[in-house]
């Protein structure tokens, strides 16, 4: 008997990068499988099957708000009962149909943890909400063991009925064969790269006062790769001080399509991620199986990445990220290929995919 899945995929219409990549990685698994039928909700239908393809299932979420969706259109579509599942990310109706199971994946609770980069009327919210969506969902996921303790721990709940379901890197990235960009050399020279959305906790100021008073921009320059999401008025007040000459060494880009940034990756001197606090981590990996140099940050789950342990440093001391740059950069025996082998071994859509059908076909849930 096919089993009907319904997947809240309205991160496909904004900007949640991480939610989009972990669903693309997952259900691009899942819908191979004949055992299940996939259908996406979502508001930029063509935008979903230009991603899965133009025969899946998709339904129109008609307005792009989290209280119509939550409050009114889930709860709605549920009722017909067409759907033997339906999968959501953090948040789940406020209103449940008993007939229907619900999965919810919870891929950090960062907000509850790390107060100080969130409002208090969002950490109420989330507090609320997340545990709600943790105690009421009959399958919950999160993408890394370090999140998995930390919602046991907040929640009350028993880390056996937590199922992890690690994030992976792109097919795109593994696959795409290696060039050489002119172009690309000819405009940034050899350049240092950060990926990720700028805002506090992503700690892209570290990293600019590390490039600057680390003067590494006589020889290299600096690319931070992703959109403005949240107040970073010190990043910028910094950024203004500097001399037109360091500035010009120093690069903001966004918007970019898979290929540019598999470009960018491929063609970086160094590779450096140093967020104070992640649930999983995704782009450090990706560069890593562009067998690039990465310097990664070694708190929260991040510390579960033992491959890049000898050039991890403390995110807040500056002074320890310019010495793993220094060393670094002189190293000619980085060990590479070894580090791509052990992330592809460790890390696969498929086998995250796996886990959750069998937790799916389970009788006990």
């Amino acid at each position: 008997m096919m089993i009907k899945i319904l997947v809240d995929a309205h991160c496909f219409d904004g900007t949640g990068q991480g939610m989009v990549s972990y669903l693309q990685g997952i259900y691009s698994e899942i819908v191979k499988d004949n055992n299940f039928n996939i259908t996406f909700a979502c508001t930029d239908i063509e935008k979903l099957k230009n991603i899965f393809g133009q025969d899946i299932n998709v339904v129109k979420i008609p307005y792009y708000s989290f209280l119509f969706r939550l409050g009114f259109f889930f709860p709605y579509i549920l009722k017909t009962g067409r759907y033997d599942f339906v999968h959501f990310q953090y948040n789940i109706p406020f209103f449940l149909n008993k007939k229907v199971k619900y999965i919810t994946t919870i891929h950090d609770i960062i907000p509850i943890d790390f107060k100080k980069y969130y409002s208090f009327v969002y950490q109420l919210k989330v507090r609320y909400l997340f545990k709600r969506a943790a105690k009421r969902s009959n399958i919950v996921l999160t993408v890394s063991e370090y999140s998995k303790k930390r919602i046991a721990k907040k929640f009350n709940i028993d880390e056996n009925k937590i199922f992890v379901t690690r994030n992976a890197v792109k097919n795109i990235f593994v696959t795409s064969p290696i060039s050489v960009n002119k172009e690309l050399m000819q405009e940034y020279g050899k350049y240092f790269l950060y990926v990720s959305r700028i805002e506090e906790r992503k700690n892209h100021l570290i990293l600019l006062k590390a490039f600057v008073n680390g003067k590494f921009y006589d020889s290299y320059s600096l690319l931070f790769v992703g959109s403005r999401s949240s107040k970073t008025t010190l990043l910028y007040k910094y950024y203004n001080s500097l001399s037109s000459e360091i500035k010009q060494k120093i690069i903001f880009l966004s918007g970019l399509s898979d290929e540019e940034l598999s470009n960018l990756y491929r063609h970086a001197e160094i590779f450096i991620y140093p967020s104070i606090a992640e649930g999983f981590g995704i782009p450090p990996l990706e560069a890593a199986v562009y067998c690039r140099k990465v310097i990664c940050s070694n708190t929260t789950a991040m510390r579960d990445f033992k491959f890049f342990e000898k050039y991890s440093f403390d995110p807040l001391n500056e002074y320890a990220l310019i010495n793993q740059i220094k060393k670094i950069l002189v190293d000619e025996e980085y060990p590479a290929e070894k580090i791509k082998k052990e992330i592809l071994e460790q890390y696969s859509w498929k086998e995250s995919a796996e886990i959750l059908k069998k937790l799916i076909l389970s009788r006990d849930i």
